[in-house]
């Protein structure tokens, strides 16, 4: 049961670790102070928007776009199982800003912080997960959202590096819980004989 209860652990510690570590690496300060300041201040929550309907988790394959107007970006396109999608407060959303589909996808990317009450924000129904049903999975539409220049992650273009980034620090937790679960199974079926 030790094992069992630790594994728990892990799935909490990269459930809610996952969702901020684009802000984490790549945020300036005043993006961390605002977005992971506010996680500690008040019961907030994150979520990570890259995998999209059609191209799963194919960052290359991203259609959702986001277009440099004056200022500020409009973003357009839809995410899907996106963990967290209906109770976040924020997202890490990462967007085609580059329209040339030969632009390698290192550069072909921005990552950008958006809120859920902006206008534009449309989070679809939860989804009925086999497993993990208390995760609050679900698609997330996104029409017309403007984004303020101050909400982009590092810089145009920068996002394919940021998405890796996260997936590269968050890997080894699951790692671990995985570890451990076969650790509980191994001690399980040693019980039952």
């Amino acid at each position: 049961m030790e094992t069992s209860v630790n594994a728990k652990k892990y799935v909490v510690l990269h459930k809610w670790m996952f969702q901020q570590t684009p802000v984490i690496i790549a945020g300036n300060k005043e993006q961390q102070k605002k977005y992971l300041g506010r996680l500690i201040e008040e019961p907030l929550v994150a979520a990570y928007g890259v995998t999209e309907p059609g191209a799963g988790s194919d960052v290359a394959g991203i259609r959702t776009k986001a277009e440099k107007k004056g200022d500020e970006w409009i973003l357009n396109g839809q995410k899907m199982w996106i963990t967290n999608g209906g109770v976040a407060n924020w997202y890490f959303v990462l967007a085609r800003t580059n329209p040339d589909p030969k632009c390698p996808a290192s550069k072909a990317f921005t990552g950008f912080i958006v809120e859920r009450e902006w206008p534009g924000v449309i989070p679809g129904r939860k989804e009925q997960n086999m497993g993990q049903r208390a995760s609050d999975t679900r698609g997330i539409t996104f029409e017309d959202v403007r984004i303020p220049k101050e909400n982009v992650l590092i810089g145009e273009g920068a996002g394919f590096k940021i998405a890796m980034g996260a997936f590269d620090k968050t890997r080894p937790p699951v790692r671990i819980k995985l570890t451990l679960e076969v650790g509980l199974v191994v001690a399980l079926t040693a019980l039952i004989g």
